[in-house]
């Protein structure tokens, strides 16, 4: 994909994360800069497959991008 649709694919993915954060700066209006880098996504999880960890790195030089946990159940892609 390119840089345009890889942007154009992140934004329906954040629709969402003002409201569920309680963040009301967490929106693509109060967040205009736009970044695309090649990264990895390294996850952790245990015996219960709806609850993991994750760490976003750059994969060049492993700097760090962005991390978090994805715990609810039925999650459709966000």
């Amino acid at each position: 994909m390119r840089h345009n649709e890889l942007i154009a694919e992140a934004r329906k993915h954040t629709t969402d994360i003002s409201r569920l954060s309680g963040q009301p700066w967490a929106t693509l209006e109060m967040l205009p800069k736009t970044t695309v880098a090649d990264a990895v996504v390294v996850s952790f999880e245990g015996d219960e497959p709806d609850r993991k960890m994750f760490v976003v790195l750059d994969r060049e030089t492993g700097t760090f991008i962005a991390s978090g946990l994805n715990y609810r159940k039925n999650c459709q892609g966000h």
